[in-house]
C-alpha cells in the first residue's frame, strides 16, 4: 500500500465523519470541526501522528472548548480559534470509559468500515456530548477548575483563567 492510498483512506474517513458532524450543526474545514453553542466554540479535530509512515496513517481525535468570555483580548473571530486556544482540551480516549490516549492506525491490513464505525461511535457518544455540555455554559468549566482539575491545561493556565473569570464577575 502506498502512502498516497493510505492518505486517501484517511481523507475519506475524515470526510465521512465530518458529513455526520455537519448534520449535527458543526462547520468543518480541513481537519477541524467547530460548533458554536451559546457564543462558545466547541472543536473536534483530527490529528495525524508525526510517527505515521508510508505503510500506515496513525491519528487521534482532540476535543476542545473555547469560551468567548475568556478568549484572548483582540481575538476577532471565534471561528478561527485553534485547539491550542481551547480552555478545555481532551484527547477522545480520555472521554471514553477506558481513559487512554487512543490512536487509530489505517494500513492495508485494517478493516476500514469497522474503524469508521468505531470513530463515528466515539465521536457521537463522547466528543459531541462533551462539546455540547461544556460549551453550553462557562460555569461548567469553572466548576471543574475550582476543584483543581483542568483538562489540557497547566495549573498556571487554569489559575490565570480563574482569575480572569473572577475579574469578569463570572464567579
Amino acid at each position: 500500500m502506498t502512502s498516497s492510498a493510505n492518505k486517501d483512506r484517511y481523507e475519506n474517513l475524515v470526510n465521512k465523519i465530518f458529513s455526520q458532524l455537519t448534520a449535527r450543526g458543526f462547520l468543518c474545514r480541513g481537519k477541524t470541526a467547530r460548533k458554536i453553542v451559546n457564543q462558545n466554540c466547541g472543536i473536534i479535530e483530527f490529528q495525524e501522528s508525526v510517527s505515521s509512515i508510508n505503510d500506515a496513517v496513525k491519528f487521534t481525535i482532540n476535543v476542545g472548548i473555547i469560551y468567548e468570555s475568556l478568549a484572548e483580548i483582540g481575538r476577532q473571530d471565534i471561528w478561527s480559534a485553534q485547539l491550542l486556544d481551547a480552555h478545555i482540551r481532551y484527547r477522545i480516549g480520555y472521554l471514553m470509559p477506558v481513559r487512554i490516549d487512543k490512536w487509530w492506525v489505517l494500513d492495508s491490513d485494517e478493516n476500514i468500515p469497522e474503524i469508521e464505525r468505531n470513530i463515528a461511535d466515539a465521536i457521537s457518544i463522547y466528543a459531541v456530548p462533551c462539546v455540547e455540555s461544556f460549551a453550553a455554559d462557562v460555569r461548567t468549566a469553572l466548576a471543574l477548575w475550582v476543584t483543581g482539575s483542568s483538562p489540557g491545561l497547566t495549573a498556571i493556565q487554569r489559575d490565570r483563567l480563574l482569575l480572569a473569570a473572577k475579574k469578569s464577575h463570572l464567579i
